[in-house]
């Protein structure tokens, strides 16, 4: 509440990475409700980039969210799923440290899926 409070942005919108799932549906309606925010349904890369480019911050439970963020350079919070979920490997690391690991994937990521340029 104290983030929705703050006055910081226009609106909130809830990314549903899942949106054909009944179940999120129904969890993304309800956070709806409570900070009278908007789903957004997520089905591609380009969809969850261009909404994370466009927030001035991101909350996120889930590590597509958080690594998006992190790799777009958007301020992020995370919240445990629980006990030694993947996002409790990236909430305390220093940007800087995550910031290379996430060239470093990049990086490894390119030599894979295009091996003749180097």
């Amino acid at each position: 509440m104290q983030l929705q409070n703050s006055g910081t942005w226009s609106a909130i919108h809830i990314l549903s990475l899942q949106p054909d799932d009944p179940k999120e549906q129904q969890a993304c309606k309800d956070l709806a409700a409570q900070l009278h925010g908007s789903v957004i349904p997520v089905r591609t890369t380009e969809d969850l980039a261009s909404e994370v480019c466009a927030a001035a911050f991101v909350l996120s439970q889930r590590f597509h969210g958080a690594l998006a963020a992190l790799a777009l350079g958007v301020p992020f919070e995370t919240m445990s799923q629980g006990e030694g979920d993947k996002l409790s490997s990236i909430s305390a690391m220093p940007s800087a440290a995550a910031a290379a690991l996430v060239s470093e994937g990049e990086r490894q990521l390119r030599s894979v899926l295009f091996p003749e340029i180097r």
